[in-house]
């Protein structure tokens, strides 16, 4: 039986938005100096769940961007990367992109 990517569409643009949402929250909250560990954990969790469901859809923009932004909140989160104003405003980019790329 084919995948007919066209009937999930709809699901997918809906959780999207929801994982990005989760996303503008959490760097927010890195951009104010919070970097507890169940932020952390929301945070990749969401961005790993969108990246598996972009690729999943075939939407390779969005999952490139999620990759990378994954690999970011990971060097956040072993301290090898401080969530700065400047890199937070790239993480916003890149949510306001793929943001884009799911409408």
């Amino acid at each position: 039986m084919k995948f007919n990517r066209s009937l999930f569409i709809g699901k997918f643009s809906a959780e999207a938005q929801e994982h990005l949402q989760k996303l503008n929250e959490g760097v927010l909250r890195l951009e104010r100096g919070e970097t507890d560990a169940d932020l952390m954990a929301d945070i990749l969790r969401a961005a790993h769940t969108l990246k598996g469901a972009a690729r999943m859809m075939g939407f390779q923009d969005i999952n490139r961007v999620a990759h990378r932004l994954e690999d970011l909140l990971l060097e956040i989160k072993e301290g090898r990367l401080a969530a700065s104003h400047p890199l937070c405003d790239l993480i916003f980019r890149a949510l306001d992109t793929m943001d884009a790329c799911r409408q």
